[in-house]
């Protein structure tokens, strides 16, 4: 299975985490849990951009982000399941975004 394969390379991707400064996931929403793992926390990460257009369910969890200043988001999710530190943000770009019933 192609997901099997790709764990690794999510399990080494979380393990560096702490060093992120720069995340673009071009990944299936459905993935977004997968990717992170138990990883809560990235502290240097400053730029985040999100492009999926699967439309398939998911949510993107990552709290603690206190550097993050620009997010970027071109995806078919609804808006509400993206969770992140939104207190230091300066530039929002969004795409896409489908509003919640």
């Amino acid at each position: 299975m192609l997901l099997d394969r790709r764990i690794p390379l999510f399990n080494e991707l979380q393990h560096i985490s702490p060093q992120w400064c720069t995340l673009v996931l071009g990944i299936s929403a459905r993935l977004y849990t997968t990717f992170l793992g138990e990883v809560t926390c990235a502290p240097t990460l400053e730029i985040l951009k999100i492009v999926e257009d699967s439309e398939e369910d998911g949510h993107f969890c990552l709290p603690h982000t206190p550097l993050l200043k620009y997010l970027d988001i071109q995806v078919s999710i609804q808006f509400s399941p993206i969770f992140i530190d939104w207190s230091n943000l300066t530039t929002i770009e969004a795409n896409k975004i489908l509003m919640g019933e």
